[in-house]
Formats: structure tokens, C-alpha cells, sequence
């Protein structure tokens, strides 16, 4: 009885042995990474089928599953931005999977979007019109200068009318004429300026852009001043690889060549850890002569580029959910004007440039906070060189204005009860400039000198509505600017400079407080489908040069106007958004923009002399009445297959001065508003096949009237792109780029003509180690 109780024991040991043998806890591990850039896909759902199970990547990329079965199992792989896929696996032991690659999709679905709020939210719970565009084709193809990278996107205008050659750049949307009134940011930091309220695009390195977000519509509550017609978001590359390294050269039309390097790497172990980030480049090109050949004499000559950049990002990572990082850029550059006479250089353009950022945010239960403070410094240099071909007078000047930016940006939100969402901001913000302009011909010297101050607070509540799939933001921004310091002053005029004397310039200190409401509704009754409803309020002091400054600019001589009042500008916006299955992507905005106190360049009547040949008109920005903008934007992106994927965009905006009149008693009720095209559009298809990747685009913008009389006009243009892209096991690849492929130039209403037909081809290898 025993002997057989002892055997039944240990048959049962044996029986029981054999099921945990057969049913062994397991192990399943891997990393998975973008195809193109072979960058680690953070937030990557790991699914096992059959347990319904699973995990989620870190941002190194790497997931584990524990307590796996034996046997056979189907993995299912998905990204919000990149294309689903399955594995089947049979499992015995413990097991590292190779590397996992994932395609990004064409079509990008919902996704987290940082400018929204400053925070991170989901682009379909943000009752607005948002666009993302991928950096990676920056890199993948040859594009020139960031702002290119806007093509895609409906009713945005890039001014840019000597391709790389520009000594600046400027984009505008919704109907609005001047970058002031368009806000950038770099990494969530402010780089608009203060004196003129542009950026200098060709600072920006687009290879080392990660993604551009763009919200469009008034965003002033959230992001104050020069959030009017909408928000750009550059958001550049943060690598969390052991060590990654880029190399790029090019060479191109007008002897256009250079390169750059790049190294980023990471010491990130279970979310703890540092980081780092390096990057160079360096571009010059020996330039056309932008002077149509009916215009142009012996003193016109090429408009020349030098320029390099440099870049350096430390971060700490405190966990998954806290980090400090701080950035610092540099950028020198020297542009050629077209003129050349006596002067080593001829006339050209300089902008040295600082910018540092550092930045602090956190998620810790329910709450998130976001700070960035920032500092920026542009020492812009401009010698110009004129001469008169009846009487031969010569005249020569040199500028250098100091134009400081710093602030300090703080953000929290607060998850509260029935998904309801608290977010609260502080603003401050100050800027400076101090220039002179230096007459070598004469005894003249030119100071102007501002600064203005901004604080703001601003709150916000997102909630849901009783109502089924409605819900609701509401929000209100507290403004206070300060105008101080201003100043213009002529020692030792000449007849060259002595008439500035008779437009005066009475500088007094101004204080403006504005409140900035928006309340906009979200309805959101499927994933595949959003419509939303709107209307904000915005306000933007004026800028310091248009207060401060007297001098030439390119559309003539520009008077300071200290009594310029701050602008303020009320939107109605309504749109949509769905999706097609994977195939179709539509979206599209209605809107309506009534602004007062605009404020706008009008001209006076009057003309001067200023050095050159001809007279220059005397413009001066004032406040006009009102001006009204009514618009729509359309834009459908289309996915054939795997291979095949297509966009086309329309925008048209009737933009119009509804009340005022100029300083000459001219009336400008119904002018429309300078420097809008009526009509904008776009479309591209491009083509993906493992090592092989090609696109064309096209795009047409309407004519623009160049004067406020609207008398002057430049006439509607065509230009198409192409881009051809080989790579070799992901490491290497062979950029080519065409721009105005059918070499359609145009000249625009001051003389200069575009450069036409401009090829670019480039090298780029990548490396990469898991040290």
C-alpha cells in the first residue's frame, strides 16, 4: 500500500513536471526602429494575439514581455505614425528578437501634438486646423532651406524670391500679410524678434529637424502676441541611440557647395540618464546676378552666400516623466546684395545670431508642467553702396543693430474630475534693439534705439459637454506690454539725411493692457472624423522698428511712426476632418477675420533721396480702420498602396481693407491687402520602393498687389519640384533636387529676378553603434 501510494506520488510529480515543462514562463524581447532613419520608435504597441496582451516601447525603442507561454503566438506591431504588421513566432525559450523596422505611414494619424497647448495632446482632441510635416524628408531628399518644407501645407506663402540666395525669408498665412503676425518656435522657445517680429529662416539647419507642427488660426490665448494668424512649432531631432552620426556634403547650381556633420548619443538606462546632441553645417555659393538683363549695368554683380552653423543640446532624464535639457545655437552668415562699386564685399547682408534655451518638464501624477526660458541675440550688419549714374555721387553706409529676445515661457496643466482638463500659463517676455546707421560718404550717423516689455497670464478649460462626443475649450489670456526707451537721432546731417528732421519723432513711454478670450467646440462622433467650431480674440503691440526706426528698406524709404497703437483682430473659424480608411485623408477651414487698428504699410505721398538713382516713396506702417479676411482652405492627402502616396491643397482668402484712409487723403476702402495672393495651390505625388524614393510637386500662387494703391502687381507664378532620393541599406544615400524644374523665372515688382532652374545633389552616410 505504501510502495504503490510512494509510486502514485511520484507519477503525479512526473505528470505535473511535464504540464509546467510544456506550459514554461517565457521571455519575448526586441527593439524597433524607424525604416528610413533607423531612429527607436518610442510608444510602439506590442500585442500578443492570443493573450490579448502585451507592451509598450520605451524611447530607446526596447520592449519585454514576461510570463509567455511555449507554443505558437502572433505578435501584432503598431505606431499611431507608421504602418501595423504581424509576426508569427513559435516560442521554446526565452528569445531577443532581430531589430524590427516599421514604415511610416503617408497618411499620419492621430498623433501627440506639443503646440496645440504647449503641452502633449492628441491632435484629433484639438478643435483646430493642424498639419505635421516629417523632417525626415529633409534629409532623405536634398531640400535647401527649412521653409521649403511648407509646400505640403495649404494657404501657407513662402517669400523667398532668390531661392537660397535670400537674405531672409518670411512665411504668412491665413490671409494676413508680414511674418509678424505668424509665430515660430524653436524646441517651444519664441524666435520671433522684438524689432521686427520675423526670424531668419536660413538659420535653421533642416537636417536636423525632426518634425514641424502647425496650428493655424488666432492662438493668442495660449501663445500671445504674434499668434494671430497661427503657430509653428520646429521641433528638432532628440536621440536616445547609444551613438548615432550623420555626414552630408553637396554641390549644386552657382557653384553652391557644402556639408555638415552631425552626433547624437544617449546613456539612458531605465529611463535615467543623459543625452547629447551635435551638429555643423556649412553652406556657400558664388550666386547670379538677380537684376533682369534689361535693368541691369557694370555694377551689378552676384549675390553671393557664406554661411555655417553650429548646434549643441545637453539633456538629463530624471525618469520617463522629468527632464532638464539646454540648447545653444550659432549662426554667422555674409549675403551678397547684387551691387558691387568700390567696397571689398560690395553691398551685402550679415546676420550673427546666438540662441539659448533651456527647458524643464514633468508629469507626475495629475499634473504636467512645461517652463522654457530663452535668450536670443542677432547682431545684424548690412553695408550698402550706392551710386548715381547722372551727377557720380557716391554713397556708402554700414548698419549694425544689436536686437536682443529673452523670456521665460512656464506651463501647467491639471487633470481633473470627469475628464475635464485645467492648463495655466505665465509670459514674460523682453526685447531690445540698438542700432546705428554709419555714413563713410558724408558725416551722417543714424541711432534708434526701444524696448519692449510683455507679461501675461492665461487660463484654460477643456471639458466635455453633456451632449454625446461634444466638448468644449475655453480660455482667456491677460496681455501687459511696455514701450520704453525709444529714441532717433542725426548727428551731423547732410542734405542726405536732414529731411528725416521734418517727420517727427516724439517717443513717449506706452503701456497697453488687452484681454485675449477664445471659446471653441470639438465634435468628435468617430476616430475617422472631426468638426470643430471657433472664435478668438487677438492683440500685438507694435514692433520697435516700426516705432523707432527711419531708414531704407526694400520697398523704399520707411518713416518711424512712435504713435503706432497696438492691433487687435477677431476670428471666425469653422472646420473638418476625416478619414477614408487608409486611403483618404480630407480636411478643410472657413473663416473669417475682422481686424482694427490694423496695422499696415501706407504710403504718404511723399518721395526722397536716399543714395542710388532714384527716388525712393516714404512709407509709414499706421493704424488703418479695419481690414477684413474671408478664406477657406481645402486639402485632401491620398494613399493608393505602399508605394504611392499624393496631396493636392487649395486656399483662397479675400483679403481687403473694409475702412480707412491713408496720410494723403487717398481712400483705401476695398484696396485689397498687399502682399496676399488671392488664390494659392498646391499638389504632389511621390513614389517609396525599398532603396529607391522620387517625388514632384507643384505650386501656383496668385498675383500679389505690392502697394497699398494697388497699382503695382506681381503676376501669378508656376513652379515644380522634383526629388530623387538612393539609399543604400539605409546608411548611405544619394539626394537629387530640382527646383523650378521648367526654369519659369520671374521678376518681381522692385527688378529682381528669381534664379530659376536650381539643381542640388547630395551625399549623406549614416552610422550607427550600440557601443
Amino acid at each position: 500500500m505504501m510502495r504503490t501510494k510512494s509510486l502514485w506520488i511520484i507519477a503525479s510529480l512526473i505528470c505535473l513536471f511535464g504540464i509546467l515543462k510544456s506550459e514554461a514562463q517565457i521571455t519575448l524581447s526586441g527593439t524597433i526602429l524607424d525604416s528610413i532613419t533607423r531612429k527607436p520608435l518610442p510608444n510602439t504597441n506590442i500585442v500578443v494575439e492570443q493573450e490579448s496582451r502585451g507592451a509598450v516601447t520605451d524611447e530607446s525603442g526596447n520592449f519585454k514581455i514576461n510570463n509567455l507561454k511555449t507554443g505558437h503566438i502572433s505578435l501584432r506591431i503598431s505606431h499611431l505614425s507608421h504602418e501595423e504588421i504581424k509576426l508569427s513566432l513559435n516560442l521554446e525559450t526565452s528569445t531577443v528578437l532581430p531589430v524590427i523596422l516599421l514604415k511610416p505611414r503617408a497618411i499620419q494619424l492621430e498623433h501627440v501634438f506639443i503646440t496645440a497647448d504647449r503641452l502633449r495632446k492628441r491632435s484629433d482632441e484639438v478643435p483646430a486646423a493642424l498639419y505635421s510635416i516629417d523632417g525626415r524628408k529633409a534629409q532623405v531628399y536634398s531640400v535647401h532651406n527649412a521653409d521649403e518644407l511648407f509646400m505640403t501645407i495649404p494657404g501657407i506663402r513662402i517669400d523667398r524670391d532668390r531661392g537660397i540666395f535670400s537674405k531672409n525669408s518670411s512665411i504668412s498665412m491665413r490671409g494676413l500679410n508680414g511674418s509678424a503676425r505668424t509665430l515660430v518656435l524653436l524646441d517651444g522657445a519664441p524666435i520671433n524678434k522684438a524689432d521686427g517680429a520675423g526670424i531668419n529662416w536660413n538659420r535653421i539647419d533642416p537636417d536636423n529637424i525632426e518634425r514641424i507642427e502647425v496650428m493655424k488660426g488666432p492662438n493668442s490665448t495660449i501663445y500671445g502676441s504674434n499668434a494671430m494668424a497661427g503657430v509653428v512649432n520646429i521641433i528638432t531631432a532628440k536621440d536616445v541611440s547609444p551613438f548615432r552620426m550623420r555626414v552630408k556634403t553637396f554641390y549644386g547650381t552657382y557653384e553652391t557647395c557644402g556639408g555638415s556633420i552631425a552626433g547624437s548619443g544617449s546613456r539612458i538606462r531605465d529611463g535615467k540618464g543623459w543625452y547629447w546632441s551635435a551638429n555643423n553645417f556649412y553652406r556657400r555659393g558664388n550666386g547670379y546676378i538677380p537684376i533682369a538683363d534689361s535693368l541691369r549695368d557694370t555694377l551689378d554683380a552676384k549675390t553671393y552666400l557664406s554661411e555655417v552653423g553650429s548646434g549643441l543640446r545637453l539633456g538629463y532624464q530624471f525618469s520617463k516623466n522629468q527632464s532638464l535639457e539646454v540648447e545653444y545655437n550659432y549662426y554667422w552668415d555674409k549675403r551678397g546684395d547684387g551691387t558691387f562699386i568700390f567696397e571689398p564685399g560690395g553691398s551685402y547682408n550679415q546676420y550673427p545670431s546666438h540662441f539659448t534655451r533651456l527647458n524643464y518638464k514633468s508629469v507626475k501624477g495629475k499634473w504636467q508642467t512645461n517652463a522654457n526660458a530663452f535668450f536670443q541675440l542677432e547682431h545684424y550688419k548690412r553695408q550698402n553702396e550706392t551710386i548715381k549714374k547722372q551727377t557720380g555721387k557716391y554713397t556708402l553706409y554700414q548698419t549694425d543693430s544689436k536686437r536682443v529676445d529673452a523670456g521665460l515661457w512656464m506651463t501647467a496643466a491639471r487633470i481633473l474630475k470627469h475628464d475635464r482638463r485645467l492648463i495655466a500659463g505665465l509670459d514674460f517676455k523682453k526685447g531690445s534693439v540698438n542700432a546705428s546707421d554709419i555714413y563713410y560718404s558724408s558725416t551722417d550717423i543714424l541711432t534708434n534705439k526701444g524696448q519692449m516689455d510683455l507679461g501675461a497670464v492665461f487660463l484654460q478649460l477643456e471639458s466635455p459637454l453633456p451632449v454625446k462626443h461634444l466638448s468644449v475649450e475655453a480660455g482667456i489670456r491677460m496681455d501687459a506690454a511696455r514701450f520704453h526707451g525709444g529714441s532717433f537721432t542725426i548727428e551731423d546731417p547732410t542734405a542726405l539725411t536732414e529731411f528725416m528732421s521734418y517727420y517727427p519723432t516724439n517717443f513717449k513711454d506706452s503701456v497697453w493692457i488687452a484681454a485675449s478670450p477664445r471659446v471653441a467646440l470639438l465634435y468628435r462622433p468617430h476616430s475617422w472624423l472631426k468638426t470643430y467650431l471657433s472664435f478668438a480674440h487677438g492683440f500685438r503691440p507694435p514692433t520697435l522698428d516700426d516705432m523707432c526706426r527711419n531708414g531704407n528698406i526694400t520697398k523704399g524709404f520707411k518713416m518711424a511712426n512712435p504713435a503706432l497703437a497696438p492691433e487687435h483682430l477677431d476670428n471666425f473659424e469653422a472646420g473638418y476632418s476625416f478619414r477614408l480608411g487608409s486611403k483618404l485623408e480630407i480636411s478643410q477651414s472657413i473663416f473669417f477675420s475682422a481686424g482694427k487698428d490694423f496695422q499696415y504699410f501706407v504710403a504718404n505721398g511723399d518721395s526722397v533721396y536716399t543714395g542710388g538713382n532714384n527716388l525712393k516713396p516714404v512709407l509709414q506702417r499706421q493704424n488703418i480702420s479695419k481690414a477684413h479676411c474671408l478664406g477657406t482652405e481645402i486639402s485632401a492627402i491620398v494613399t493608393l498602396n505602399q508605394y504611392f502616396y499624393g496631396f493636392v491643397n487649395y486656399a483662397y482668402s479675400h483679403s481687403v481693407i473694409a475702412s480707412s484712409e491713408n496720410s494723403a487723403g487717398k481712400s483705401l476702402e476695398g484696396k485689397r491687402l498687399m502682399e496676399v495672393p488671392e488664390n494659392q495651390a498646391s499638389a504632389g505625388v511621390e513614389y517609396r520602393y525599398k532603396w529607391f524614393m522620387a517625388g514632384i510637386n507643384y505650386a501656383y500662387t496668385g498675383k500679389i498687389f505690392a502697394d497699398d494703391d494697388n497699382l503695382v502687381v506681381n503676376p501669378a507664378r508656376n513652379e515644380t519640384g522634383l526629388r530623387i532620393s538612393f539609399n543604400y541599406h539605409e546608411k548611405t544615400y544619394l539626394g537629387i533636387s530640382v527646383n523650378d524644374l521648367f526654369n519659369h523665372r520671374y521678376i518681381d515688382s522692385k527688378g529682381n529676378i528669381s534664379p530659376g532652374r536650381f539643381i542640388m545633389c547630395s551625399l549623406v552616410w549614416k552610422f550607427e553603434s550600440g557601443l
